[in-house]
This record gives C-alpha cells, sequence and structure tokens, in this order.
C-alpha cells in the first residue's frame, strides 16, 4: 500500500513477520488457500488503517462577535471559511467558495441555528477514514460502518464518499497460486490524517495481525479444533 506522495515509510519487519505467520496459521489449521489468506490479512490491514485515521470536526471554527442586528432578531457570528456569504443576484442567491481562508460574517438567530448554516458544514469530514472504507468496498471485503466516515446528512455522505472512491485505486488478484493486493492512496493529507503520522502505519499492521490472530482463533472454536 502507497501513496503518491514522496514519503518513506519504514515498517516494523517484525509486524509484517506476524502478518505473515498469521497467513500461513490460516491456511494451515482452517485450510484455506493462499489467496484465501491473502484476502484476510488485506482486509486486516485496511481495517486497521481506516481506524488509525483522524476524522475532522464536522462543523468549521466560529466565534460570536456579540452584535446584534438593528432588529434584534440576529446576531453576528464569523466563521473561519473560504465560503462566502450568500449574494443576492436576480432571482437566485448564490453563494461561492472565494479564497483565501478568512473569518466570514454569518448572521443567525443563535448557534442552534447556526450550526445549520451551509457554510458551517465540512462536508469532506471523514474523507481519509472512507478512503480506507471504499478501498476495502473495492476489494469487495466486508467493512464495518466506522470505515464510511462520521454520520452526516444523505447528501453530504454521499458527496464525501464518491470524493474517497474517485482517491484510492485498488489493483488485486485473489486467486490462484501467486495472489496480491495492492491499494494506492492518492490523498494528499493522508498521511497527515494518520494518527501519530507514519509511525502509526507500524500500529496497524500490528494491530491487523493481532486481528487476523483472533479471527482465526474463533474460526477454529466454531469448527470445534483444539
Amino acid at each position: 500500500m502507497a501513496s503518491n506522495a514522496a514519503i518513506s515509510i519504514d515498517v516494523d519487519q517484525g509486524d509484517l513477520d506476524r502478518i505473515v505467520a498469521q497467513m500461513a496459521r490460516a491456511r494451515e489449521v482452517l485450510g484455506v488457500s493462499m489467496a484465501h489468506s491473502v484476502n484476510m490479512a488485506s482486509r486486516a490491514i485496511l481495517n486497521s488503517l481506516a481506524a488509525s485515521t483522524k476524522v475532522s470536526p464536522k462543523l468549521r471554527e466560529y466565534r460570536d462577535t456579540n452584535t446584534r442586528s438593528r432588529s434584534g432578531k440576529n446576531k453576528r457570528f464569523e466563521v473561519y471559511t473560504k465560503y462566502s456569504t450568500p449574494q443576492r443576484r436576480g432571482k437566485s442567491t448564490r453563494a461561492s467558495w472565494q479564497g483565501p481562508w478568512r473569518w466570514q460574517p454569518i448572521w443567525a438567530p443563535n448557534v442552534s441555528a447556526l450550526k445549520k448554516r451551509r457554510a458551517m458544514i465540512i462536508v469532506m469530514s471523514g474523507l481519509a477514514r472512507a478512503s480506507f472504507g471504499q478501498a476495502m468496498r473495492k476489494g469487495n471485503f466486508a467493512f464495518p460502518k466506522s470505515a464510511m466516515g462520521p454520520t452526516t446528512s444523505a447528501r453530504n455522505k454521499r458527496i464525501m464518499l464518491k470524493a474517497a472512491h474517485r482517491w484510492v485505486d485498488v489493483r488485486k488478484l485473489l486467486t490462484g497460486n501467486a495472489p496480491y493486493f495492492k491499494m494506492v492512496n492518492n490523498l494528499r493529507h493522508i498521511m497527515a490524517a494518520l494518527q501519530g503520522g507514519p509511525q502509526s502505519v507500524d500500529t496497524a499492521i500490528a494491530r491487523a495481525a493481532d486481528g487476523m490472530e483472533k479471527n482465526i482463533t474463533k474460526q477454529m472454536e466454531r469448527r470445534g479444533f483444539t
């Protein structure tokens, strides 16, 4: 698994050896094929990577200016965003993204109403985590609901998942004697989103090995193996 960014990551060889050992254990005690063991390892690693990624807040930063409108019905807040205040153009009201980032004034009756404004919502919150979820989807792996990013409106979720799907590329061959699974994550901020930086990749591999070990043990118990 790699990113197109020029970042070098040294994964602990001991953790990789543990993954390989669990793949061999699955073939030995469960009788699965090499391709199936690659499938199990790939899913476990992707699931761990998804759990390692930070999710940004759902709402943008704001501040209360303690200023009220002349009527007294609205308060003046400031939101840190590129999203402009909607401007009346003929019969339609439009808003657009305009740089640079700045404190943008927005009027609302109260904080509750402010948080519902479109300029407050970070539509792509959870994009990094969802990119790993989309990789699991492309690999036809079962995945936890949490791998699809935070709960949000149906519209925003659809936009975010479409973007996540576009940023990951999966190549796989999970049949025959030379199976493989390759995922390339092209998100520019993917390394920043991994909690702890590149080191978290090591912990993800270790946790994937632990997960595989527990999964294999459970399957053995269900089959009555000792």
